[in-house]
């Protein structure tokens, strides 16, 4: 039995939206745009809710179309969670991501999402405009093992003292140069940074663990 297929995606302008339906053959399109947006009275903005009142004229007795309202637009943090929660809602669904249009950090927060449930999303696509070319996008694994996942989490939730988080590591059975080297690791990759002697999950850092 064929999949449903999902598609969703940033918003802009319509016809990329429309040259992305077309090519996909989605059943579900979801656009992803900021909280509040048609309340809004800014230009750009303004020109968004056009284009999805468009694209709800042209497509939706073809293909059902929901609204994903994020947080905000700039943080980033913010818009993978709610777009991994989206993805998590859908069940046997083929869910294809389009990072082409918006803002660069939102297009970054899906890109992130996809990647965070890549065992879910079978592409991501960037559409170039100067030619309509549909440039499919990889989806590399965050480098991080189970036991740099735990400890991401002792500090997210408890733990910062970096004394605190050996000991607790050490009675796993990991030893004290193996924990060293973990934290350099997540400190060099940007997941964790030390504030006033203690340890701190940036939001990358909070990103791997959705």
């Amino acid at each position: 039995m064929k999949k449903e297929r999902v598609l969703i995606s940033s918003i802009f302008s319509s016809n990329t939206i429309k040259q992305l339906v077309l090519r996909t053959s989605p059943s579900l399109l979801i656009l992803v745009v900021e909280k509040n947006l048609f309340k809004s009275k800014n230009e750009d903005e303004l020109k968004k809710i056009n284009a999805i009142k468009q694209i709800q004229q042209s497509l939706s007795d073809i293909i059902k179309i929901e609204i994903l309202e994020t947080k905000s637009l700039y943080d980033l943090y913010e818009i993978t969670k709610d777009v991994v929660n989206q993805i998590d809602k859908l069940k046997n669904q083929d869910i294809i991501l389009n990072i082409s249009e918006g803002r660069k950090t939102l297009a970054f927060g899906m890109y992130f999402a996809g990647q965070l449930r890549k065992e879910k999303v079978s592409s991501v696509y960037y559409l170039i405009k100067e030619d309509n070319t549909l440039l499919k996008m990889p989806l590399p694994d965050f480098n991080i093992n189970k036991v740099q996942k735990n400890i991401l989490l002792m500090i997210k939730n408890t733990k910062k003292d970096i004394k605190e988080l050996r000991t607790k590591i050490e009675k796993e059975g990991k030893s004290k140069s193996l924990f060293y080297k973990y934290i350099k690791q997540l400190e060099e990759e940007g997941y964790i940074e030390m504030q006033e002697n203690k340890l701190e999950i940036t939001n990358m850092g909070k990103m791997v663990l959705l």
